[in-house]
Parts: structure tokens; sequence; C-alpha cells
């Protein structure tokens, strides 16, 4: 299955609420998923609820 992103996710499912998503560090916009960086508002079909 092929990792796809949204730039806006569902109320309850973005990257923010997802165990993948790593929170940007300090001055940063976006964090990280899967080694691809993204803003914390992203969705995508690998959410894990954290």
């Amino acid at each position: 299955m092929d990792l796809k992103f949204t730039l806006s996710g569902p109320r309850g499912k973005t990257c923010a609420d997802c165990s993948h998503f790593q929170a940007p560090k300090p001055g940063l916009l976006n964090g990280m998923c899967f080694n691809h960086e993204v803003p914390a508002t992203a969705g995508c079909n690998f959410f894990r609820k954290k």
C-alpha cells in the first residue's frame, strides 16, 4: 500500500492526532512522518490514533 498524504486531514484524524507524526522542532513549521516533512494539519492513509 502506498503512502498518500492530503493537505488537510479530517477532524480527529490529522497528523497531529497520529502516533506516527513527530512534532516539528522549534522554529520549524512542519513535522516528520515516514521520512516526509508534513504539516500537523495534513492527513494520510496510514493514520493511527495516539
